[in-house]
This record gives C-alpha cells, structure tokens and sequence, in this order.
C-alpha cells in the first residue's frame, strides 16, 4: 500500500523573487567561514525567480518496498529484519516527521525503551534510519532519505520541534551549483548537502507575538 507523509497538512509558500532572498537561501545552510568561495553574481542571476517551499513529502512510501529495502540493508550487515524492527519502521513511516524516543514509545505502548534504542542504533548502521542530534534530550529520529526521498529540516530553537520541508526542483540544482564550486575551490568533491533551517516555529512565533 502507498502512504504519504502528510507533515504538518500545510504549506510553507515562499518566493524567491525579492531581491537577494536567492542568495540569502544559499547561504542559509551554513554559517560564512573567512575564506570561503563566495559564487559570482552572475550565478546569483541564474537562480530559480520562484521558490516552492512545502512541509508536506511529496515522495510517495511505498511501505512493502521501504520494508523490503531495509530487510536488504540489514542482511548486508548480517543483521535479520526482526518483527521489532519492522514495527519501528512502520511507525516512522506514519509519523510523517522525526519523532524523538518518548514520542516513538508513545505510538505503540508495547514497545520496550532499551530495546528500541538498540534497534534504531541497528537500523542506523545500516541506513535505513537517520539521526537529528539538537542537543541533550532532543534527538529526533527520522527514516532515512534513501527511502523517503531528499528533504530538509525546520528546526525550532525554543520548543525543538523538527519539521520536513521539500525545495523544488531548480532551488536544489541551484544550491547544488553553488556548493560543487565552493567545494572545488578547496580541493573538495561535493557528495551531497544537508540543510537543516534553525529560527522558531510557528507557534513558537505566536506566543512571542
């Protein structure tokens, strides 16, 4: 069966139209360094004039695949896809954004807190699961972008709150451009980027109102 990953039902809606909000987005995934490449404005011009910013994943979980891809995973490190497991990865399937420990407990009351910890530590070595660590009792646990596609992340610095967010298509190239050619500039081959958006969420925002 197909499930999407609903996030929070909403979305983020941004333009990059106004002037250097493109370049304020590619610089956001870092803070500057001294000496660091900065791109031409030449390439500034050639970013994408719109920017669509959603909260919701747009990728599609096929769950019997994710099921089928993480048993693989795991018997490369001789490792069995145990019932456990496999509940734990359904449940961050459904969670539709990185949950922290308590909030996976609180999903299934039968689940055993020494146990789970192992299991995503397993499910971590082997790919499946990816770790959010924000600080002491605010580490987030998400599946990985391997099953669930590329992402990125809206961090709240006040609640911790941790929410998925999806750039298009010419936003990405755009960030990926500028990156591959930072990271040449010092010698580096770029893999891939993480961007992970630190400020306060919405209700956060509210409250401070």
């Amino acid at each position: 069966r197909g499930q999407k990953r609903p996030g929070d039902q909403h979305a983020l809606g941004r333009a990059c139209s106004q002037p250097g909000s493109a370049r304020a987005l590619a610089r956001s995934h870092r803070q500057p360094a001294v000496g660091d490449a900065v791109p031409s404005e030449t390439a500034y011009a050639r970013a994408p004039t719109s920017l669509i910013v959603s909260s919701v994943q747009l990728v599609p979980i096929e769950i019997d695949s994710v099921h089928e891809r993480v048993r693989a995973a795991l018997a490369r490190l001789d490792q069995r896809y145990t019932p456990a497991r496999r509940r734990i990865v359904g449940l961050l399937a459904d969670a539709a954004r990185p949950v922290t420990l308590p909030e996976l407990l609180a999903m299934d009351p039968g689940l055993v807190q020494s146990s789970v910890y192992r299991n995503l530590d397993v499910l971590g070595r082997a790919g499946a699961v990816h770790r959010i660590t924000l600080g002491a009792d605010r580490t987030r646990f998400e599946l990985s972008e391997r099953l669930v596609g590329h992402h990125h992340h809206l961090i709240c610095d006040e609640c911790g709150s941790v929410a998925d967010f999806r750039l298009d298509e010419g936003c990405e190239r755009f960030i990926d451009e500028i990156l591959e050619r930072a990271g040449a500039s010092a010698g580096f081959a770029a893999g891939h980027h993480e961007l992970d958006l630190h400020g306060r969420c919405a209700a956060c925002s509210a409250e401070g109102a």
